[in-house]
């Protein structure tokens, strides 16, 4: 992330995946989870016009926590149709 908490880059997917888990589907927007180690990482995923639109949801404690090391919180990922 650059430091405004916009993705400016991503790297090859590692070798092994993460299973996700928690999956709903309420009013349009699909929300799931996955572990990382001991914590979890939550997101949604909105339709936005013809795009998709991936929010990583923090804690109002992390982003507290990370607000005082100066970390921006992420924006969304914006997911388009590959041609």
């Amino acid at each position: 992330m650059d430091g405004k908490g916009i993705v400016d880059r991503v790297d090859a997917p590692a070798s092994n995946f993460t299973a996700i888990f928690d999956v709903q589907m309420r009013g349009g927007v699909l929300s799931f989870a996955r572990k990382d180690g001991d914590d979890t990482d939550r997101f949604e995923v909105r339709r936005d016009g013809e795009d998709l639109e991936l929010r990583f949801l923090i804690a109002p404690e992390l982003a507290a926590e990370l607000a005082r090391d100066g970390v921006p919180r992420p924006a969304p990922v914006r997911l388009r149709r590959s041609p």
